[in-house]
């Protein structure tokens, strides 16, 4: 038997009880503007919380504080896309789950061959956690 844990703050529904089933959450967005900024300024950093997100981060040359100014974008002036439940890992017979937010979010970025800022687009997947203090980062990518 798998054990489904949601270690997400969202407490509006539970987890599905397999990785194959729906994972679409339809009452989003889950987490307010104030939720998320009360998280940002907790002080704990964004955790990058699969190994997915950690290669993409790293694969777009994007910092702890990239990170964090993409999640504040995704309140301020980012367009809210869905809301999924996602897992975070497997071990064993447990399933770690958060409910998470998707946005596609724009920033400006130096292009060096165009030799000037250009926007770059970003879809950016979190949750807050349990605690309320900590973001939980799913997914962060170029946007297609």
């Amino acid at each position: 038997m798998v054990n489904n844990i949601n270690v997400s703050l969202f407490s509006g529904g539970s987890p599905p009880s397999d990785e194959i089933a729906d994972r679409q959450i339809l009452c989003g967005p889950l987490y307010s503007r104030c939720e998320v900024e009360k998280a940002l300024e907790s002080g704990q950093p964004v955790t990058l919380a699969t190994v997915k997100c950690i290669k993409n981060v790293q694969d777009l040359l994007l910092d702890d504080e990239d990170v964090k100014q993409l999640v504040e974008l995704a309140i301020s002036s980012g367009q809210f896309r869905n809301s999924q439940w996602c897992i975070l890992k497997t071990n064993g017979g447990i399933r770690t789950w958060a409910a998470c937010d998707g946005y596609a979010v724009n920033r400006d970025e130096w292009n060096d061959a165009a030799f000037k800022n250009m926007p770059v687009s970003y879809y950016i997947k979190f949750a807050i956690g349990k605690s309320g203090s900590v973001i939980l980062n799913i997914s962060c990518h170029l946007s297609s």
